[in-house]
């Protein structure tokens, strides 16, 4: 992660006793369209996650792969809602099914798919301790 206050970082050689605006230190310049491209791919990639059935889908499919009658089960989603979700995950390059058969298989083709998860686990779903409470604001309009 960049430190945002040069004094701060040791490999900074630059004096920024008189500026501590980073675009003067070589070593803590943002180059901007590099992080405009980031900011593109990661709108991206969040925005094929925003959908309450694909998460619960890829949720499951961190476990491992499935097949589509079990993903049907596990989640409750029904067709034709299923298909068209992992038809979504699929294009995304989120997913990779496998074909034995008649069944279809999914398991999870982008490991940025299972750093989030674990993060939004965190955030959301880990069981509270006695001492906690649920932040129950987070996604609420008022």
């Amino acid at each position: 992660m960049l430190d945002r206050n040069p004094d701060s970082d040791p490999d900074c050689h630059s004096d920024h006793s008189s500026d501590h605006r980073l675009d003067h230190c070589p070593e803590h310049y943002i180059d901007q369209d590099a992080m405009l491209q980031s900011a593109e791919q990661a709108s991206l990639f969040l925005k094929s996650l925003a959908n309450r059935d694909r998460l619960l889908l890829l949720c499951q499919l961190t476990e491992g792969e499935a097949s589509v009658s079990d993903l049907e089960q596990r989640t409750g989603i029904g067709q034709p809602s299923l298909s068209q979700q992992l038809g979504v995950l699929r294009r995304e390059g989120l997913i990779a099914p496998r074909r034995a058969g008649k069944q279809v298989f999914y398991r999870l083709a982008d490991p940025r798919v299972e750093a989030l998860l674990g993060q939004l686990y965190e955030l959301f779903c880990r069981p509270q301790g006695p001492d906690e409470q649920p932040d129950e604001t987070i996604g609420d309009v008022k």
